[in-house]
């Protein structure tokens, strides 16, 4: 079980075909949305797994795409970071810029001036690469506490050690991890 975060991209075709070329798979597609556009899953060369959107209408205006209940970042946790970054700046047509943190170098991927998503070094070996969805809360106590109440399973609770506080890390009953994110203006 997970959840299945979406890149936007010019060509989904020919963003899945580039994937195959450098050694990643084609998990679904591509195949026709009925009025919506074109998508596909992939399963990149480090094999963590995304999807790919190509919008017949464009894409939403970032300022729609971001506050508490709403998906608010995806990041990939990589093998290889820098590998990384170059395969999805490559196949997206992203730009990525780096930022020092306390963890290490964080590599942050836009397009059109707008953050868009981050790639990390995973954190330990047997952490296989994956991408990991942050939803939007309020309040990330009271919503890590919530989680567990029903029935989820915290990975990284929030505390200053991690992010400052304003994140913390769960799986769902399902097995499906993800961030919840304390979102402010």
């Amino acid at each position: 079980s997970r959840w299945l975060g979406y890149l936007s991209v010019a060509d989904v075709d020919r963003a899945a075909e580039f994937t195959q070329k450098q050694g990643g798979k084609l998990v679904v597609g591509p195949l026709d949305l009925g009025g919506i556009g074109r998508a596909a899953a992939i399963q990149d060369p480090q094999n963590a797994v995304v999807g790919l959107i190509q919008s017949d209408h464009g894409d939403p205006y970032d300022s729609l795409q971001a506050g508490p209940g709403l998906v608010v970042w995806n990041e990939l946790l990589a093998k290889d970071d820098a590998a990384a970054v170059a395969f999805y700046v490559s196949m997206a047509g992203l730009t990525a810029r780096q930022q020092l943190r306390a963890g290490g170098v964080y590599h942050v991927l836009e397009s059109q001036q707008q953050m868009r998503s981050g790639v990390m070094q995973r954190p330990a070996d047997d952490v296989e690469p994956f991408w990991l969805t942050h939803f939007g809360v309020d309040d990330v106590v009271a919503a890590t506490i919530k989680a567990e109440e029903l029935g989820g399973r915290v990975i990284l609770k929030p505390g200053e050690d991690f992010r400052n506080g304003l994140q913390s890390v769960v799986v769902d009953p399902t097995g499906a991890i993800f961030a919840l994110h304390q979102w402010t203006e």
